[in-house]
Order: structure tokens, then sequence, then C-alpha cells
């Protein structure tokens, strides 16, 4: 419910050879963004149109997800749009030994409406035991490019520790990227890197194409909506930049400089020729 609702949520037959990949996505609209969501059972939710009881930790068998915003007024002449997607997917996998890795985040993140969505970017890694012994001492690390535009937390790495994943368990770590805002497309790698005892080093690579949002202008304060750094400047007009000129009025100001630039020339010429006798011809 409300800013615990994941961005989106993922299913699939087998970690190890999916046949079918589903995912669902809540929160890629700017606006009205749903109020709550639920994971429960399809023969529950399918006979309770709205409010059924859903108890944390029940299994669910025939599972469903639902998309729940509360009511709310809709004044004369207004549109509201309710919005969801649902629809195939894939991740990055490599099964490899005794354990089966997977990597999913978006691969593109759009800039729309003054911010970048989603923001923070959501990567989870899926990790489970396909062997008959118990893996130990298992650490998986998600790292970006330390002079990239993202971060995750305070850093570019980070890292979660399994002492121990017993046959046939998944654990799927999760990780926030916050884009800080470039002012041309660019795309840059996430890096999952998963070691355990006994085995070898896994890494998996997913590209991330994040769209062109922000314009230095000089201010080196972050921008509040999309957290651009190094200044920035966004269609929503960061607050903490300067006013930026329209092109209509940089057309007019580069007219203006072009006809004072001529005119300060043939004044200086014109004195020149008066005071000294002679011309100085200045090209320009």
């Amino acid at each position: 419910r409300g800013s615990t609702i994941p961005p989106y949520w993922q299913a699939f037959d087998s970690l190890t050879e999916p046949g079918v990949v589903a995912q669902g996505s809540f929160l890629r609209m700017s606006q009205n963004r749903p109020d709550a969501v639920q994971f429960t059972n399809w023969p529950k939710v399918v006979g309770t149109p709205w409010n059924c009881p859903v108890t944390e930790g029940e299994t669910n068998g025939d599972s469903a997800v639902t998309v729940i915003w509360e009511p709310a007024e809709l004044r004369p002449g207004e549109t509201k749009d309710y919005t969801t997607w649902y629809g195939l997917s894939a991740f990055i996998r490599n099964v490899e030994d005794n354990l089966s890795v997977g990597l999913y985040c978006d691969s593109y993140v759009p800039f729309e409406n003054g911010s970048y969505n989603p923001n923070p970017l959501t990567a989870v890694a899926y990790l489970e035991n396909t062997g008959n012994t118990p893996l130990r001492d298992v650490t998986v690390t998600l790292s970006v490019p330390r002079d990239g535009v993202m971060n995750i937390g305070d850093d570019v790495t980070a890292s979660y520790t399994f002492t121990q994943i017993n046959p046939g368990q998944t654990v799927q770590p999760v990780w926030d990227l916050r884009i800080n805002g470039t002012s041309e497309e660019i795309i840059e790698p996430v890096i999952l890197t998963v070691r355990a005892d006994g085995l070898s080093t896994r890494t998996l690579t997913q590209d991330v194409t994040i769209a062109a949002g922000c314009t230095d202008c000089g201010v080196d304060e972050p921008c509040p909506q999309c957290h651009c750094t190094g200044g920035c400047h966004c269609d929503h007009q960061n607050p903490v930049c300067p006013p930026q000129p329209s092109c209509f009025q940089k057309i007019c100001q580069a007219i203006g400089d072009f006809f004072y630039r001529v005119f300060h020339m043939v004044h200086i010429n014109a004195f020149l020729k008066v005071a000294f006798g002679f011309e100085i011809h200045i090209d320009f």
C-alpha cells in the first residue's frame, strides 16, 4: 500500500528453464497511481470484487494480483485514467553448476513530465540452489559505473551475503538505483556478481538506456524532482536553477547580438577614420 507498492512483479515456472515469464508493472504512470495491490488467491478474489481479505503468509495456490484505487471524487468534466500493465517479460540468467542466477531491471528509463520514471530503478536478482547440498557464504554484489549517472544508496556498489542457501531454496535480493540525470541519452551497465564457496564466480550484465533529461546550467544543488547532480535544468523548471530562455527568446537574443556587433564595429571604424585620418578595416 502507498509507498511500499513495488514497481513491478514477475512470475515464471522455472528459473533454470522458464517456459514463460509474466510481468506486471504498477508505477509507470506519473499520475493516479494505485493505492494498494494484493498478491492473493484467484478463486478468493474473483468472488470478492472489493475489499478481498488477505492473510499475510498464506499460501496462494492459484495466484492472482489485484490493483486497487480507492474511491475518489470525479468532478463534472474531469477525466481520470486508471492504468496498469501486464504482459510477457524476460531476464538474464546463468544456470551453471548447482546455482541458477537471474538478473532483471528495466532496460529503458524515459524522462517524462519533468522526471525520470521509474526513479529509483529497481533491480532484482534470483538465486536458486539446484544441487543436493547447501551453498555456503554466498555473496551477491550489484554495481554500476563509478563515473556514471546511477548510484546505489551513497555508493556505486552494494552486496548481500547469505550464510547458507539450502537445496531447492530461492533468494531474491533487491536494490534501488537512483538516476541522477544526463543531458544526453546514454547506456550504462548494471553488473551482478555472485560468489560462493566451491563455485566459480558468476557475472551477469544488464544494459540500461537512460533518456536525456537534464542539461547543465551551472548549478551544483541537485534537482528535488529528478535528483540530477552537478547542475541541471529540467522541463519542470528545477527551482534551484535559473530560468532558461525559450527557443524564441534564444533566436531574438542571437539576432540582437548580431546587430549590436554590426553597429559596434561600424561605430569603431567611423571613429578611427575621423580621429586619425585613416581607415582600419575590421572583418567580422
